[in-house]
């Protein structure tokens, strides 16, 4: 198992979809996206290399790796590193993939 790191700025984004859901949807959305999210944090914590790496080529030789949630449009991208994955944003679908954030590892 894989010990899973969130970083700052992936911390953000979560709280940030997190309120929008409780305010847009509903308190019991938020805790199901929440939980969704947890849900991927587990699965790649015990399969890292499972996640897809479609987005690698925006960051080449980090070994960027996305994932995206099941119930909710919003994928997970993270980094792995020897025996730790980063969970370095949380993003939109729809979003241009990690177009704020700069480098993945800040």
């Amino acid at each position: 198992m894989f010990t899973v790191v969130i970083r700052p700025r992936a911390a953000a984004d979560f709280e940030a979809s997190y309120d929008y859901y409780a305010r847009v949807a509903s308190p019991s959305v938020a805790e199901n996206f929440s939980n969704d999210f947890q849900s991927v944090c587990d699965l790649i914590a015990s399969l890292p290399e499972i996640g897809s790496r479609r987005f690698a080529h925006l960051f080449p030789g980090k070994n960027l790796r996305s994932w995206s949630l099941h119930r909710f449009p919003v994928r997970v991208f993270y980094l792995v590193h020897g025996k730790q994955v980063e969970i370095v944003a949380i993003e939109h679908e729809r979003r241009e993939p990690l177009s704020t954030s700069g480098e993945p590892d800040n």
